[in-house]
């Protein structure tokens, strides 16, 4: 019994509660959608962007309350322009695939200075 305690401590709840918390966010937002009839499964890929901008924003922005106010703008004009290709033009919603291609080419750039110049380049400018 105190090796299943060991292991399953209060602490190991804790960390599963913080760390599930954006998954089940997403999850709720794509039934949100789901029940109108718009399946976006690029839903976490719009949460991961905008906590990469509200991470930017309270850097350049001197605080949380400038990094909230940007994510909630990137958040919005993602969402604005989902809905409007796919609500408005009747596009396919597969095309919200496009911003997981997105999100992993901006962190590639953004967060990785690898050995390409341009790369460098950008990571320099946005950060000097």
């Amino acid at each position: 019994m105190s090796d299943f305690l060991s292991i399953f401590s209060i602490g190991l709840f804790q960390n599963t509660l913080r760390t599930a918390t954006p998954v089940v966010l997403a999850a709720l937002g794509i039934l949100m959608t789901d029940h109108v009839g718009i399946m976006n499964i690029g839903m976490d890929g719009m949460m991961l962007t905008t906590a990469f901008f509200a991470v930017l924003g309270s850097v350049f922005l001197g605080g949380w309350l400038g990094g909230l106010a940007l994510a909630m703008a990137v958040g919005l004009l993602m969402g604005a322009f989902f809905g409007l290709f796919v609500v408005k033009f009747k596009s396919e919603t597969n095309g919200s695939a496009m911003i997981h291609v997105y999100k992993l080419i901006m962190h590639k750039i953004l967060l990785t200075p690898s050995q390409d110049p341009q790369a460098i380049v950008l990571f320099m400018i946005l950060f000097k």
